[in-house]
């Protein structure tokens, strides 16, 4: 078994939770108390389901992704995996630049993303 990959993909997958989780409670709720948010479509319920539909979109591409993570880790090593693992890695990679840019590093998203893109890079080798 790649532990690496292992971890990788537990990693994903426990951030999926728990950006799920707190960002329902945090966020979202706090969100749709306040009125005055923007009508998509001429309707603010339809601007609150896309708001929460795009935030546990998010979530369950991580699931996804922690999972092929899971699946690559305790498969017999091949080059194909090893090229998934690496693009990956460049995505997570540019997750955690991306957010510590966006928000000055203020958002620990940075840590966990660039934790995984160094697993995965780590696990293809």
């Amino acid at each position: 078994m790649n532990v690496y990959f292992a971890l990788a993909g537990a990693l994903l997958i426990l951030l999926a939770f728990v950006h799920s989780w707190l960002g329902e409670r945090a966020l979202l709720q706090r969100l749709f108390r306040r009125t005055g948010l923007p009508k998509l479509f001429g309707d603010e319920f339809y601007t609150r389901r896309i708001l929460r539909f795009s935030w546990h979109l998010t979530s369950i591409v991580w699931i996804g992704t922690g999972a092929a993570c899971l699946l690559i880790a305790v498969r017999k090593p091949n080059i194909t995996a090893n090229a998934v693992a690496d693009i990956f890695a460049v995505v997570f990679l540019l997750c955690g630049v991306f957010s510590v840019v966006a928000v000055h590093g203020r958002h620990p998203s940075w840590v966990v993303f660039l934790l995984v893109a160094l697993l995965l890079w780590i696990g293809a080798r």
